[in-house]
């Protein structure tokens, strides 16, 4: 019974460090994020869209929080339930700073969103050049 008691005190205290990391993300807290951090905790963990912290610092344009992520470890190519992914988001959308911190740290490329399109699709679309040069000059 004690073990089962530890287990659980374990298991609960890991899921608040990474919440915090979601959370301090959300909120633009960035002293959380530095300290979530630096106590080693999961930066990859998801939130109930399967958004990595990541994803949702891309989703709200926030290069600070992004590139702070990305020097701590985070998956450039994690995708969500619905199969976005930072690169897929930051192309669509035009966050071309994001996107500059995700190519020089292993984007897929041919990652596909989830009606099978690149990212260079919507970007193209939206007359985003600097995204389409910048995508397409990747090493």
């Amino acid at each position: 019974m004690r073990n089962l008691f530890l287990l659980g005190a374990i298991l609960m205290s890991t899921g608040h460090a990474n919440a915090a990391v979601l959370e301090a993300v959300q909120n633009r807290d960035v002293a959380a994020l530095e300290q979530a951090l630096s106590a080693g905790t999961f930066v990859d963990e998801r939130n109930a869209q399967g958004q990595t912290a990541l994803l949702v610092a891309v989703w709200s344009d926030d290069v600070e929080t992004a590139r702070r992520l990305i020097a701590a470890g985070a998956d450039v190519n994690a995708k969500d339930q619905i199969s976005d992914s930072p690169y897929l988001v930051a192309g669509a959308h035009g966050r071309v700073e994001i996107l500059r911190l995700i190519l020089d740290n292993g984007a897929d490329l041919q990652s596909t969103n989830r009606f099978g399109g690149t990212a260079l699709i919507p970007a193209a679309e939206k007359g985003q050049s600097r995204f389409v040069r910048r995508a397409t000059q990747a090493p």
